[in-house]
């Protein structure tokens, strides 16, 4: 049995895995609940395939993150330090409310002024929510990595390259390791039980459930 300050640290990064978790699905839902009218369609692929090539010999310095799942993670991979601002949502961990505010999470409270006035090397966006954004960014010289995740694989796969991007690798890893444990022990305690009938309300005007072929139902 190990001792109690491992155990507790265990707990601790068990409810850090489990909060990450939960901020990527809430912010992999939201996009459905609030897209607008400017969407785009975007080629997530060849944009992101760019940007991991443009930092493949010097990690991003200059950060501005349109995703509050983007900032959250990019802390745990160790790179705060490189966020130079955020959107109004991302308020976790405490220490992101001490950076600068590009607006909120839409195309109807973001600034691309404020955005572009941060002089980032990088913008973290999101598929459906900040496409319109996309060429005028890059038109601009700035790079953009677009989260496009609609399975747990894809949540791990953008958290390595994250680590690339940011010259984070090892870290990166660890946090895939974490929820790949984490995922892993829940599947054990419950595996041979019948897994009950499960709402999950993501949104109510109309009402809206996600389906079998969404990051809920795989998570």
């Amino acid at each position: 049995m190990g001792s109690p300050l491992m155990r507790t640290e265990e707990i601790c990064r068990m409810e850090h895995i489990y909060k990450l978790l939960a901020g990527i699905c809430i912010f992999i839902c939201f996009p459905v609940l609030t897209l607008t009218a400017a969407a785009t369609s975007v080629d997530v692929k060849s944009v992101n395939s760019a940007t991991l090539r443009s930092f493949a010999t010097k990690p991003a310095e200059r950060i501005v993150s349109l995703s509050p799942a983007a900032t959250e993670t990019l802390c745990a991979v160790g790179a705060f330090g490189q966020i130079a601002a955020r959107t109004d949502f991302c308020d976790y961990p405490e220490e992101v409310k001490t950076l600068p505010t590009v607006g909120g999470f839409d195309g109807k409270t973001l600034s691309i002024e404020k955005i572009i006035s941060f002089k980032p090397d990088l913008v973290y966006a999101t598929y459906g929510m900040h496409d319109y954004l996309v060429d005028t960014l890059r038109s601009y010289g700035i790079q953009v990595y677009i989260s496009d995740a609609s399975l747990v694989k894809d949540v791990l796969g953008e958290i390595r390259d994250m680590g690339k991007i940011t010259g984070h690798e090892a870290e990166a890893e660890n946090v895939r390791g974490h929820i790949t444990s984490v995922l892993d022990a829940v599947s054990a305690k419950v595996q041979g039980k019948k897994a009950p009938a499960v709402y999950w309300e993501v949104w109510n005007a109309p009402y809206m459930s996600a389906g079998k072929t969404s990051f809920m139902n795989d998570l």
